[in-house]
């Protein structure tokens, strides 16, 4: 078939011109490098996710050990006068827990009791505990960040980025932190990535846990992760068009 080059094979005493022989080599090469690149994205892809659930399931028994050695009920509950001294070991000795994060995870669990703040004299039973520092430590250690993000594009200081807010915020980012040496490369070239109103409301979706319609500062950093996994996916997409293209 001389309109395909790579088709089905000519007869034996059939002449080839030397171009198509080497065409077939290349767009084998390609085709092969493309399958290779493939698995090997996959494989780092699920490593990551083997990694986190991994860490979780660890960052989990870990805060289960430091409850019950602070309760003094066989590990049922705790006081919640003593909830700061739990939330210290569970991030550890390099950062450290202040009344707002305290007063934030201390919220959390009232309102998991119907209580009314300020959350005085509570015992706080093992599982809400073990919950709100699996939903907050990573929070906690990022205060800084956080709050940063929330001066800088809570605009409207409800404690909340809302659609809008949360766009700027992620598109900021993006430019911020992949630029110059960081930057996202298709095919060797520096690729911007725009945040779009579909990428919002699927990062909402995924991450407004509250159900408020917009995210909170505990809900921050699981979203921004969520973007930037997001992100590389649109560059995989592009790399693909490009391929098709080409």
């Amino acid at each position: 078939n001389a309109s395909s080059p790579c088709g089905a094979a000519p007869p034996a005493n059939a002449a080839l011109p030397p171009l198509v022989p080497r065409a077939c080599e290349r767009a084998a090469m390609v085709a092969a490098a493309a399958i290779a690149a493939n698995k090997k994205r996959q494989a780092k892809a699920k490593a990551k996710r083997d990694a986190l659930r991994k860490q979780l399931e660890n960052d989990k028994k870990e805060a289960e050990g430091f409850f019950n050695e602070i309760s003094t009920d066989e590990g049922k509950t705790i006081p919640s006068d003593k909830l700061a001294d739990l939330l210290q070991r569970a991030i550890g000795n390099d950062h450290t827990v202040n009344d707002d994060g305290k007063a934030m995870v201390l919220n959390h669990l009232g309102k998991k009791q119907g209580s009314e703040p300020p959350h005085e004299n509570l015992q706080l039973p093992k599982d809400d505990v073990v919950e709100a520092i699996g939903k907050y430590r990573y929070f906690l250690t990022h205060a800084d960040k956080i709050e940063r993000l929330f001066a800088e594009f809570d605009k409207n200081h409800n404690n909340i980025l809302e659609k809008a807010e949360l766009k700027r915020a992620m598109q900021a980012i993006e430019d911020r932190e992949h630029s110059g040496t960081n930057a996202r490369v298709v095919f060797g070239m520096e690729t911007r990535v725009r945040v779009t109103d579909e990428d919002v409301d699927y990062i909402m979706e995924l991450c407004d846990e509250s159900g408020d319609g917009g995210i909170d500062r505990a809900e921050a950093l699981p979203a921004l992760a969520r973007w930037d996994s997001l992100a590389n996916i649109h560059v995989e997409q592009q790399k693909s068009c490009a391929c098709a293209v080409s």
